[in-house]
């Protein structure tokens, strides 16, 4: 598996904010945002090669019972990371540890849907620079099918003329459950992101609000 860093840290973001957590970033991406906040996960030349046993060693070393596969989008190795997850279920020494992808929506997720996951699938806006595929209404069909229930990120651009316009048309053509829908603003210092939270919080809108934790209090 071809990986860009590895490190123990907590979830600063959505549902699991504030578990400790193993973060396992992938290298490479199908996307360029123009936002991007690791630059260096992009390229698929990047990075170290790590087995799969060795990887699973190091979430043994770690002692935490969160684990996030993040990128770069982890989808473009999912063969590697089929088979590192199956390992974590019969090899890590926490009963019932749980696992986060975090992915752009663009991949099928395959057999993966039927693994214990949380997807955390983040579809970018306009904002990005990015348009989503045209597959993209049979994968989130996908995952709705499947048993997973995924939550979905929004980063969003509250500079914008009508900055949730793009996350109400997802929510009606999807009919995903609020309660699934997490909105988090563009921001990069801890001072514009507590500004922004503060400004969704007061916006009339019914979904979830997620903070950035770990840029807020300066943890990696």
């Amino acid at each position: 598996m071809l990986i860009n860093e590895s490190f123990v840290s907590y979830q600063g973001e959505g549902r699991y904010s504030g578990k400790k957590t193993l973060f396992v970033r992938l290298q490479g991406c199908n996307f360029r945002c123009v936002w991007c906040d690791t630059p260096d996960a992009l390229s698929k030349d990047g990075g170290s090669e790590v087995v799969n046993d060795e990887l699973v060693k190091r979430i043994n070393k770690a002692e935490v019972n969160n684990i996030v596969f993040t990128g770069g989008e982890p989808l473009l190795q999912y063969k590697d990371l089929l088979c590192v997850i199956r390992k974590i279920a019969s090899e890590i020494k926490y009963e019932n540890p749980t696992i986060e992808i975090e992915t752009n929506g663009t991949i099928h997720p395959k057999d993966l849907v039927f693994q214990t996951v949380h997807f955390n699938v983040s579809p970018k806006l306009d904002h990005s620079g990015m348009k989503r595929s045209s597959v993209f209404n049979e994968l989130i069909a996908e995952y709705e099918k499947s048993t997973i229930r995924p939550d979905y990120k929004f980063v969003v651009d509250l500079n914008s003329d009508k900055p949730l316009a793009e996350v109400f048309n997802f929510y009606y053509d999807f009919d995903i459950p609020p309660d699934r829908i997490w909105l988090m603003p563009l921001g990069t210092v801890n001072y514009e992101i507590i500004g922004n939270v503060a400004k969704l919080m007061r916006m009339d809108h019914p979904f979830n609000v997620s903070s950035r934790n770990h840029i807020i209090y300066g943890v990696k």
